[in-house]
C-alpha cells in the first residue's frame, strides 16, 4: 500500500518538475507548447495522460484558464 502512495508523490513530481522546466524554457508561451505537446499524435496511452497532466499543471502554475482536454 504504501508503494502505491509513493509512487504517486513520484509521478506527482516528474509532472510539477516537467511543467516547471516548460515554463523556464518558454515563459508565457509554456501553455501552448505544452498542450501542443499533449496532442501529438502517435503517443502511447501513458505518454499522453503524462503530457497532459503537465499541460494542465503548466495551464494552473500561469494562472490561465484550463486548456482543451485532449481526451
Amino acid at each position: 500500500m504504501f508503494a502505491f502512495f509513493g509512487a504517486r508523490r513520484a509521478y506527482g513530481r516528474a509532472v510539477h518538475e516537467a511543467a516547471d522546466r516548460l515554463v523556464d524554457a518558454y515563459g508565457e508561451a509554456a501553455d501552448q507548447e505544452a498542450w501542443r505537446a499533449a496532442r501529438l499524435s502517435g503517443l502511447a496511452a501513458g505518454e499522453a495522460e503524462f503530457c497532459q497532466a503537465v499541460a494542465e499543471c503548466v495551464t494552473r502554475k500561469l494562472g490561465k484558464a484550463p486548456g482543451m482536454p485532449v481526451r
